[in-house]
C-alpha cells in the first residue's frame, strides 16, 4: 500500500506530521498515545504554531505576574501569544541588521559585496589570461 504524509493531533503533544498507509486514520504519537488524522488545507500552515524556541522563552517569563497576556502566554505558548506578551511587556525583538560586534548589517553586506566583486573580478582576469595563453588559432 502507498504511504502518505498527514497531519495528526495528539491530545497530549499537539499537532505533528506522520507517514501512514493509505486509509489509516490514526497513528501512535512519540509519547505512546493514539493520534488522529486531521485535515490541513493545502498551501496554509495551520498546524504546529508552538515552536520549540517559544517554550524556552516561557522559562524566563515572570510566571507570578497576574497580567492576562503573561498568564495566557505561560498557559499556551504560541507565536500569537508570544507576540501579545512582547507587546504587553513593552518588548520588541532584536533589531535586524545589528551584529553583536557593532557593525551594522548594511555595512557588513556592502563590504562583503565589494570583496566578492573584487574576488570575482580577479578570478575573471586570471581566467582570461589563462585562456589567452592556451588559445590555439588556426588560420
Amino acid at each position: 500500500m502507498p504511504l502518505k504524509l498527514w497531519d495528526f493531533e495528539c491530545k497530549k503533544c499537539g499537532i505533528f506530521e506522520g507517514i501512514v498507509e493509505s486509509g489509516e486514520d490514526t497513528t501512535t504519537c512519540k509519547c505512546g498515545a493514539e493520534a488522529h488524522k486531521i485535515f490541513t488545507p493545502a498551501g496554509q500552515f495551520v498546524g504546529n504554531q508552538d515552536a520549540e524556541w517559544i517554550r524556552t522563552v516561557v522559562d524566563v517569563v515572570d510566571k507570578d505576574n497576574p497580567a492576562r497576556h503573561v498568564q495566557e502566554f505561560v498557559k499556551n505558548p504560541t507565536r500569537d501569544n508570544y507576540k501579545a506578551w512582547m507587546k504587553g511587556e513593552g518588548l520588541r525583538p532584536a533589531e535586524i541588521g545589528r551584529s553583536q560586534h557593532g557593525e551594522d548589517y548594511d555595512t557588513k553586506m556592502a563590504r562583503k559585496a565589494y570583496e566578492d566583486g573584487h574576488n570575482k573580478m580577479m578570478t575573471d582576469a586570471v581566467m582570461r589570461r589563462r585562456v589567452a595563453r592556451r588559445r590555439i588559432e588556426i588560420r
